[in-house]
């Protein structure tokens, strides 16, 4: 009978066995999926790379395809030898040439002094990219870790104890990082509850979910989450059947409040009548126009849902019907709508601007005739180039113009930015699910140059940073570089671009509804101190009948201005348009 010291020995030794082999197995899955081009995420163990890498941190390796290896990478390296069940990560210290002239490559453990074994570039599995510690992510591959790991290459070659000094301290810096990151997220989301209701809201806001998406939203209901609160950011916002097809993705996995989706479907009922008269409204106006050989571009309600969401119902009711004519044909077009039993409604602002006209109808949806898209800051170049990117649809009795995609994306950013300044999360959604379908199509040098010349660069820009920080839209890097703004104008943006200016009715929604959004699209494109001027004149000197039944706030900043101008800027007369 063996004794219990030799029992214990025995069962660790198969434990230590059973390790090797998980380990070995573990390894040849990780060697297949780096050959395939794919990368691969691990766990560190060990202490060879202490501080820079710690026990138990998150490895992400990337396949070598084609990458050139530069000193200070951390490679992993497939060391074939029995008593290896696992990569070795290790810093790359030295490229040196063999006899036969292929390059060996020699790499250290910082906390060693020490070198590896040379090794050929068929020894090397990958190279680690990202290190993930905490709630902090490392990404080596940005310029000033590769400065970094050069400076670390060189000391742990020369200096090994030095590089384990400074690696501490290098790493206090990292952690005191992430303790401020979990503080800022924790102050981010203040009330819980609030914040799992707006993000679920969010998740939802769009017509399929992904796996990352569903689980994020399972994580939202599991903690809890106000549903009351749930409907009525679905119904102010009027994304019901964006988000009830969402929700219908979820219902199988999770629990949802029945009363939840009764209201939902009670919405679609109200709905679904609505948008088929809208649409029959819509249809008796085209023939009308195409009879009158009146050339009109559909801007939003159901053409536009049906274009991007394929579905006639995602966009909900509109508030009105937007179209855009030609400049010449607006006397045609306002004679034709008062033959269908039309009025034009007086407008002061639209007197003022002349861009468009407002008809009205009893029992009828709202017309907004335009020959522009923007009240103020006009660009012929622009209007020239939407209709010169338009083109004919629909049937001979009632034929109309689509824009082209590119078009089209300009025109949805200029208008989040003109008309509501932001505050509509429907535009976002738009923007979220247009680039989600046709991102890939889309040809963004004729988008960044049409852009620059229609004067929406701006309005670009911001459309797209906030549908990427409220939707996470995937978008091109290099396309937000090249349009990035002026470090004033991203200050302004970025006091908006958030989910709290969003859906929250805050002061800074309250004061954008009051008096920003009166002078957002123009403050943000305005390129010379002539068009800052414009907007100064215009916020502070609009004209009087202009101020009839505006706030208090401006009928003040108008005193002010009377006051304040000198007397030259004060004789001088608004420009209207370009």
């Amino acid at each position: 009978m063996s004794k219990p010291s030799e029992n214990i020995t025995t069962v660790s030794m198969i434990r230590l066995l059973q390790e090797d082999e998980c380990n070995c197995f573990r390894k040849e899955a990780c060697l297949l999926l780096l050959k395939e081009g794919k990368t691969v995420r691990v766990t560190a163990q060990g202490m060879s790379m202490y501080p820079f890498i710690k026990n138990k941190d998150n490895l992400e390796i990337t396949p070598l395809s084609g990458r050139n290896l530069r000193i200070g990478d951390i490679i992993a390296v497939n060391r074939k030898v029995a008593s290896a069940g696992w990569f070795v990560a290790h810093r790359l210290v030295k490229i040196s040439c063999r006899p036969d002239g292929k390059q060996e490559y020699i790499s250290k453990g910082d906390f060693y002094s020490n070198l590896d074994d040379p090794v050929g570039i068929e020894d090397i599995a990958g190279v680690v990219t990202r290190i993930t510690r905490l709630d902090i992510s490392i990404c080596l591959d940005s310029c000033p870790w590769r400065f970094i790991n050069v400076i670390f290459a060189r000391l742990s070659l020369k200096f090994s104890r030095a590089l384990v000094f400074i690696s501490k301290y290098m790493n206090l810096a990292i952690e005191r990082k992430s303790f401020l990151s979990r503080l800022r997220n924790r102050l981010k989301k203040g009330d819980v509850i609030i914040y799992n209701t707006q993000e679920l809201f969010l998740v939802c806001a769009r017509t399929s979910l992904d796996d990352t998406l569903k689980q994020k939203a399972f994580g939202f209901i599991k903690e809890g989450l106000d549903w009351e609160y749930f409907c009525s950011l679905v119904m102010k916002n009027g994304l019901v059947v964006l988000v009830s097809g969402a929700l219908d993705q979820l219902k199988g996995f999770v629990d949802i409040p029945e009363f939840v989706f009764k209201r939902l479907i009670e919405a679609q009922v109200y709905i679904l009548p609505r948008v088929i008269k809208q649409q029959n409204e819509l249809l008796g106006i085209l023939k009308v126009f195409s009879e009158n050989s009146v050339s009109v571009i559909c801007l939003k309600g159901v053409n536009l849902s049906r274009r991007i969401y394929n579905d006639d119902l995602a966009r909900g009711i509109s508030a009105d019907i937007d179209l855009l004519i030609k400049e010449e044909d607006k006397q045609k077009a306002s004679s034709a709508l008062c033959a269908l039993g039309y009025l034009c409604v007086p407008d002061i602002e639209i007197k003022q601007w002349g861009w468009q006209f407002i008809f009205y109808k009893a029992n009828a949806t709202l017309i907004d005739l335009h020959w522009d898209i923007t009240m103020t800051m006009r660009s012929k170049e622009r209007i020239a180039g939407f209709w010169e990117s338009a083109s004919a649809v629909g049937l001979e009795s009632a034929r109309y113009y689509e824009l082209n995609q590119e078009a089209l994306l300009l025109y949805l950013c200029a208008h989040l930015t003109s008309s509501d300044a932001c505050r509509n999360l429907k535009y976002i959604c738009d923007l979220n699910e247009f680039i989600g379908k046709n991102g890939s199509c889309l040809d963004w040098d004729e988008i960044i140059g049409n852009a620059r010349a229609w004067k929406l660069s701006v309005s670009l820009y911001t459309g797209l940073i906030l549908s990427r920080k409220l939707l996470g839209t995937q978008l091109p890097d290099l396309v937000l570089r090249k349009i990035r703004p002026s470090l004033a104008k991203r200050f302004l943006i970025g006091l908006i671009a958030n989910k709290e200016f969003v859906l929250d009715n805050k002061i800074k929604k309250k004061l954008m509804a009051g008096f920003l959004s009166y002078i957002f699209f123009d403050l943000i494109e305005a390129r010379s101190l002539n068009e800052y001027i414009l907007v100064f004149k215009r916020v502070f000197l609009p004209p009087d009948d202009f101020m009839k039944g505006k706030s208090r706030i401006l009928r003040i900043l108008k005193g002010l201005g009377k006051f304040l101008m000198p007397p030259f800027l004060r004789k001088a007369r608004l420009n209207k348009t370009k």
